[in-house]
């Protein structure tokens, strides 16, 4: 939450830490449940995947260079 103090500024406060996103999943849960999921993944991750290759910027480029050619050399 943030609050303003007029002439102050604005603050952070009551800060808590994000926890991460962990489905609550177990050994009944059907395969619409499973596929709900993928779904939800899909779509997710190819929208962080499309801002992330707007945003990136020529040293983001060239660190992905680096770890390609890396990953090829390893394969050799």
């Amino acid at each position: 939450m943030v609050k303003t103090r007029q002439g102050v500024g604005a603050f952070v406060v009551g800060a808590t830490r994000a926890k991460p996103f962990a489905p609550d999943t177990g050994p009944d849960d059907s395969l619409a449940e499973a596929l709900t999921m993928l779904e939800l993944r899909a779509g997710l991750e190819s929208e962080a995947a499309a801002l992330a290759a707007q945003r990136r910027t020529s040293d983001n480029l060239a660190a992905l260079d680096t770890s390609l050619r890396l990953f090829r050399e390893a394969l050799e």
